[in-house]
């Protein structure tokens, strides 16, 4: 019953939150065409990559607060002869890798299928990682990159397969934190600067440690959502399989969820069938990764009642059925005002403009005859005016010229007075914070070695900066590796501080690329071929 409960409440999340962010997935995608009003045309974009037709939409106008269902509806779909599996696109590949006799075949087919299918999928520019998961480990991460970098480079992506070794994994259990995992890649797309479309591939067998989980489906999908990250999974199915992932995460990012056909799981080599198999739907779902992240665009096509050419604001509602999906938006009629009322009411309004016209040719008149009086007057009051204004001007530039001469002068005195008073106060906060180092006891040693050179550095000042350049650092780096200025180490209040100063080659910490992190005894710092080692 309380396992009942839970699914129930969870569903209600995701279909709220789906709401909340799901309004904006269909908007008016161009201006509206009312040459052949009252017949108008758009365009609209649909973030489902599956054309919808009109009998997937309702179209109303609002006149007064008032929803008007429109009936004359026609939509076409706007051709798309794009190549899509020839642009780039940017893709993790969540390998699921457990250390457990059930899962021997499932890991082994999977990362053969993967590795297989590589050339069928990479073209030059795009951005590839691979990386397993399973369970918490350290409850730290849960997916491990088997590279640094999303990369092109496919030997790098082999390499990196056959270099895996999923018996030194020592979680066994047979069940996998799939939101988490999902969570994490997502946020290692969002760090990628490149604008390919994003998208995850999840290899699994889809059972989640629901007693453990720490994120929702509901989590998963609204961050997807959020970021535009495309999901695609494709599951092993063992015939001992429990369903505990959630059914709609595909769909729910519009990505595509694919099955192999079911079989024991209990080999304890790849299974060469349902390798082919997950080959063909790894190689065609990345290749279809950037379609689906496109969206569709149709042509609508509204024949309205009951509208004049008055050159006045109208409003649409479209909405999809069966969906929260809606868009509202305003345009305006083609003609005008005035020309409208004569299609309205022809009589009332010719007898109205007459009147008009002859009250406004009396008032031109005498609008013009003060006019013309005033001109003179303004001409002579001008001429005096232009007189003193030349006379003040003089004046008035005499006056600035001197001020500025005295704000000069003074401004030069605060100059020097805060420069100096700004070098008294560094030098006073940089003396309190190396007695403060001193009081956590010596000072902080970090160790440096690479393929020809090692040495050791003593962290004796509150921020100490690391290079190749001898001339603006503290300390200089003979590594071609290392950038002029690569990174500053920092003390502030009772802890050090690493930050990377924007360098080429930048930082991994502990087997992490970060930009910058605390540092603590033993972390080692890793730039290329060259290592430090941080010792408090």
């Amino acid at each position: 019953m309380i396992v009942q409960l839970r699914h129930l409440v969870l569903n209600f999340c995701l279909l709220f939150f789906s709401f909340l962010s799901l309004q904006a997935q269909i908007k008016v995608n161009s201006e509206v065409d009312v040459t052949e009003y009252p017949s108008v045309s758009f365009d609209i974009y649909n973030r489902n990559p599956n054309f919808k037709k009109e009998t997937s939409y309702d179209f109303f106008k609002i006149k007064n607060l008032n929803e008007v269902r429109i009936d004359s509806i026609s939509m076409v779909q706007v051709s798309d002869t794009i190549n899509y599996s020839k642009k780039n696109k940017c893709v993790l590949i969540l390998i699921e890798s457990i250390n457990n006799e059930q899962r021997i075949e499932q890991v082994n087919t999977f990362f053969r299928a993967v590795e297989n299918s590589l050339p069928k999928f990479v073209n030059p520019g795009d951005k590839i990682q691979i990386a397993t998961f399973h369970l918490w480990q350290d409850n730290k991460r849960i997916i491990n990159p088997l590279h640094t970098n999303f990369t092109d480079d496919i030997e790098v992506l082999k390499n990196a397969i056959n270099n895996y070794d999923a018996s030194t994994n020592k979680i066994k259990k047979p069940v996998s934190e799939i939101p988490g995992a999902i969570l994490e890649g997502i946020d290692l797309l969002v760090e990628i600067p490149e604008n390919h479309p994003k998208s995850i591939l999840l290899l699994s067998e889809e059972r989640t440690n629901k007693y453990s989980t720490q994120k929702t489906f509901v989590n998963v999908i609204k961050r997807a959502q959020d970021k535009d990250i495309v999901i695609n999974t494709i599951k092993y199915n063992r015939s001992d399989y429990r369903q505990h992932s959630n059914p709609i995460l595909a769909a729910e990012t519009y990505g595509e969820s694919k099955v192999l056909e079911q079989s024991s799981g209990n080999l304890k080599k790849s299974n060469p069938k349902k390798q082919q198999q997950a080959e063909e739907l790894i190689t065609s779902v990345i290749n279809n990764v950037v379609k689906r992240s496109k969206g569709t665009i149709a042509r609508a096509t509204l024949v309205l009642d009951n509208v004049y050419g008055d050159g006045s604001e109208q409003q649409i509602l479209v909405k999809e059925i069966n969906s929260p999906h809606s868009n509202e938006f305003i345009y305006n009629a083609p003609g005008n005002w005035y020309f409208g009322q004569f299609e309205k009411n022809p009589f009332p309004t010719i007898l109205i403009s007459l009147v008009l016209i002859i009250l406004m040719i009396l008032i031109f008149r005498k609008i013009k005859t003060k006019q013309q009086a005033n001109r003179l007057k303004s001409l002579n009051e001008a001429d005096e005016q232009n007189k003193n204004n030349l006379k003040q001007r003089a004046e008035i530039e005499s006056q600035k010229k001197e001020i500025e001469s005295i704000k000069k002068l003074e401004q030069q005195r605060k100059d020097a007075l805060n420069a100096s008073q700004l070098l008294e106060t560094k030098n006073r906060n940089e003396v309190k914070l190396i007695q403060k180092m001193k009081s956590l006891g010596n000072f902080p040693i970090l160790k440096f070695s690479d393929s020809k050179n090692s040495d050791s550095f003593e962290i004796n000042k509150p921020n100490m900066s690391f290079g190749r350049d001898k001339n603006i650092n503290d300390f200089h780096i003979q590594n071609s590796n290392i950038s002029k200025k690569h990174f500053i180490i920092e003390f502030k209040s009772s802890s050090y501080m690493i930050l990377d100063n924007n360098s080429t080659n930048g930082m991994i910490i502990n087997g992490y690329k970060l930009k910058s992190s605390p540092l603590k005894n033993g972390d080692v710092i890793e730039i290329a071929d060259a290592t430090f080692t941080f010792y408090l």
